[in-house]
């Protein structure tokens, strides 16, 4: 019986090897006719979003536009790698795939007409077909289009499609998905590479790799850009050191053209965790009362990316071992370039900053101001009592890093003098008004965020264990905010939440009931003894954005587990910035 179930397993192996051979297919990029200038990524575009489908939702093999095979095909038979059924047998022959789906996009008057197939590449024959005859540009631009021709070409060659892939591929878009907009990242960046433009192609991918991290071949080609860069074949036609000198002060002044278009973004998060103070004898004698709620924060939307890029050009910059006698000007990028810009944007305010040798960093330089009113109400939403809050944003640390500030000097926001006949009421509520000259969003926090005083405040209560997620402005008082915390729990703490660009001093000494933590995104800096003697500190979690971690920051603290977010590239950069490290 168990030899016939293994003549019988072999069998099917063999079966299923020879169908998945039958069943390779290649998807090259579309032919492309009329599309006029600045439509170079549409049909990319439509090769990327094709390709992921059939890779999703066929059961074949699909062999891609970065197959070494394909690339040597692409470059061998067109230029554009624009293909048509005729051509579809010489590209099975040189890819090994037997079927090979053929397309064009022709730009007619107010429309767009497309028309796709798969074919044989061994017979010539049509397999399936698609057609989709007057196609608008936004259905083509957000990927609806490229849908329906993956759903046409499936259900044509005989694939069962599951509805929720029936469902994904047939609706029409209201917004790009996430799929689509990094597939159109993507593509925009291949056609940059291909202009030369690889600063432009840089930041593509980084913006596709961000928007679908599922997406292997955005990966790929940043790390292929990172080869380019490090290589330093921007400098590829240069006949001596003066012409490579040249073409990077070039590269690196697009660059921080680049960066100073993509100013950091931010958003006000707030509190609404209201609390009714003791009275004071002040209170007694006035009829008054005063409240306290957790005090809003500043939060970058998104962050990294700008840090992302000038790190890819520092360690290629780095590299070149003459690049160290270039000056100032290149080895102080992107700060250095700030002036050049012009504009009075934020990059232009951080080259104010002034370079300190004794710590290799920027110190801050100009700096943006975001005001609020932060309002109480009572269950008629009436206001009974108001707070102005001014946050600074201060430019200039390294790369494109930021400290925030803030007029209050606490973590609790404080309604003080509120009359008791004005807080006799059912329920109290929040409003926060933007009364600055620069719009932002405005965000309640999530329940489960503590403000950093509650959160200190249970953690010292000593009735919870597991995780505490902590938010708020950590830089606004002592350094040493933990210290006196004891628990006789065992806490991971959170701080994903947190706006903070520096882990000062001994913020952490000598701590005994943290077991692991996560530090937000946006760090920069890690203080020595900022962690030191942390006996029950095992993991860490680090982001990539952090620059620098000072000598004994984590000495005699018994780590086990580091993650951290970004490149063992960029980790071992970091490195090379630390007096001693202490994590290996």
């Amino acid at each position: 019986m168990k030899k016939l179930i293994t003549v019988l397993v072999t069998m099917l192996l063999a079966t299923a090897t020879f169908a998945q051979n039958k069943n390779t297919i290649a998807v090259p990029a579309p032919k492309a006719v009329n599309l006029g200038d600045g439509s170079d990524w549409i049909p990319l575009f439509i090769q990327g979003v094709i390709t992921s489908n059939f890779q999703q939702y066929s059961g074949m093999n699909v062999i891609d536009r970065q197959n070494a095979d394909m690339v040597k095909a692409e470059q061998r038979l067109s230029e554009n790698a624009a293909y048509d059924e005729k051509s579809a047998i010489e590209l099975g022959k040189l890819t090994s795939a037997r079927l090979i789906i053929t397309g064009s996009i022709m730009a007619k008057s107010n429309a767009y007409a497309l028309t796709f197939s798969i074919t044989d590449a061994e017979t010539g024959e049509t397999k399936a077909t698609s057609s989709i005859p007057n196609c608008l540009t936004s259905a083509l631009e957000d990927g609806t289009a490229a849908n329906q021709v993956s759903y046409d070409l499936m259900k044509g060659y005989g694939i069962k499609l599951s509805s929720e892939a029936q469902s994904k591929l047939t609706q029409t878009a209201s917004v790009m998905s996430g799929e689509s907009a990094a597939q159109a990242s993507l593509a925009n960046g291949i056609v940059a590479e291909q202009n030369g433009t690889n600063i432009e192609a840089l930041t593509y991918y980084i913006q596709a790799r961000k928007t679908d991290k599922k997406l292997g071949e955005a990966t790929n080609r940043m790390a292929n850009m990172t080869t380019v860069v490090t290589s330093g074949n921007y400098g590829a036609n240069a006949k001596n050191l003066m012409k490579l000198r040249n073409d990077w002060d070039k590269l690196l002044r697009e660059a921080t053209e680049l960066i100073a278009s993509n100013p950091p973004e931010f958003e006000l998060r707030y509190f609404s965790d209201i609390e009714a103070l003791e009275l004071t004898a002040q209170d007694y004698e006035r009829g008054t009362m005063s409240f306290s709620v957790g005090a809003p924060y500043l939060k970058q939307v998104s962050g990294g990316e700008n840090g992302k890029i000038a790190r890819e050009l520092l360690s290629g910059l780095h590299k070149i071992e003459q690049s160290k006698n270039w000056g100032d000007k290149i080895n102080g990028f992107p700060w250095s370039y700030g002036d050049d810009i012009g504009g009075n944007n934020w990059l232009q305010k951080a080259a104010q900053a002034q370079w300190s040798n004794s710590y290799s960093i920027w110190e801050d330089g100009g700096s943006d101001s975001y005001s609020f009113t932060v309002s109480l109400l009572d269950d008629k939403k009436k206001t009974i009592a108001k707070k102005n809050v001014t946050l600074s944003v201060s430019y200039g640390k390294q790369y494109t890093g930021f400290e925030i500030t803030s007029t209050n000097t606490a973590y609790l926001l404080t309604f003080s003098d509120v009359p008791v006949t004005d807080a006799d009421t059912e329920k109290l509520y929040i409003t926060v008004e933007n009364t600055g000259s620069t719009s932002l969003s405005i965000i309640p926090v999530a329940e489960d965020v503590l403000p950093i005083s509650r959160a200190i405040a249970c953690i010292n209560s000593g009735n919870h264990s597991g995780t505490v997620k902590i938010g708020g402005l950590l830089n606004i008082t002592t350094n040493e905010i933990f210290i006196g915390v004891k628990s006789s729990a065992r806490i991971f703490l959170d701080m994903s939440e947190m706006a903070v660009s520096v882990i000062r001093y001994h913020t952490f000494n000598r701590n005994r009931w943290l077991t692991g933590i996560v530090l937000p995104a946006g760090l920069q800096k890690i203080d020595s003894f900022a962690f030191v003697n942390c006996s029950s500190l095992e993991s860490i979690t680090l982001p990539d954005s952090l620059q620098r971690i000072d000598d004994n920051a984590f000495a005699y603290v018994p780590l086990t587990t580091v993650n951290y977010g970004g490149t063992m590239e960029q980790w071992n950069a970091m490195k090379k910035t630390c007096y001693e490290m202490s994590i290996r």
